[in-house]
């Protein structure tokens, strides 16, 4: 993994090969790092109640895990990741989400749902 982030917030950290979760496990924290190459897909939706906006950590449905984000309901879109070969995806919310699927975007990802640049 790189030691120098291409986007940095308090919520994830992003390198030219992996993304790192902060706050993911649930009640103690820590990280998660998911390396792109296990990455099949990345989404990008508005929140809405459906999909997570009042998730602030933890999973409704089982599918789906959501690092911690007390500010998430305020969001207005949220990725989900899903990881090649698992059944829960993991669904995040960044501060920039123009910036993070530009980046994503360079990096070869298609970001279904996101709106082109």
């Amino acid at each position: 993994m790189s030691e120098i982030p291409l986007y940095k917030d308090p919520l994830v950290e992003i390198f030219s090969d992996s993304i790192r979760f902060n706050l993911y496990y649930f009640p103690m924290g820590g990280t998660k790092t998911v390396m792109f190459s296990e990455v099949e897909s990345i989404s990008l939706e508005p929140a809405t109640i459906s999909n997570g906006k009042w998730r602030v950590w933890g999973t409704g449905d089982l599918f789906t895990w959501f690092p911690c984000d007390v500010a998430r309901p305020g969001r207005d879109r949220i990725f989900f990741l899903k990881i090649r070969g698992k059944r829960v995806s993991i669904g995040w919310t960044v501060y920039d989400a123009d910036r993070v699927s530009r980046l994503l975007a360079q990096k070869g990802f298609t970001i279904a749902g996101a709106a082109p640049f």
